[in-house]
């Protein structure tokens, strides 16, 4: 609802535009100098070699080489989700891997018409 409120001091509601206004350029400064040092970063990896990049990458931690291979499934094999409950307990049975085949899955299927 508007405020039809006659009686505004109107010096105070300068000062608090004032106050806004200036909020709103320091804002505006500090993402315009973040996005300009975003791009000084890329440009600096884009000119590094691929030997200097894969050893910042693998300090960043973000090398691909320490991802865990994952298991293909065989044909029509079925699909079990280990869950998203009881993921921190350090129990072996839920470190298991739950993509090996088990039960009719170990049947050899080639062998069907």
């Amino acid at each position: 609802m508007p405020d039809d409120n006659d009686d505004v001091d109107e010096a105070n509601e300068f000062e608090l535009w004032k106050i806004r206004e200036l909020k709103r350029i320091k804002r505006d400064r500090e993402e315009r100098a973040e996005k300009d040092k975003e791009r000084a970063e890329i440009e600096r990896r884009r000119k590094l070699t691929d030997a200097e990049r894969e050893y910042e990458n693998k300090m960043l931690g973000s090398d691909s080489t320490e991802k865990v291979d994952k298991r293909k499934y065989s044909f029509m094999q079925k699909y079990y989700h280990k869950g998203s409950f009881y993921q921190d307990n350090e129990d072996p049975i839920f470190k298991r891997d739950f993509n090996v085949a088990v039960g009719e899955d170990l049947w050899d299927k080639s062998t069907l018409p």
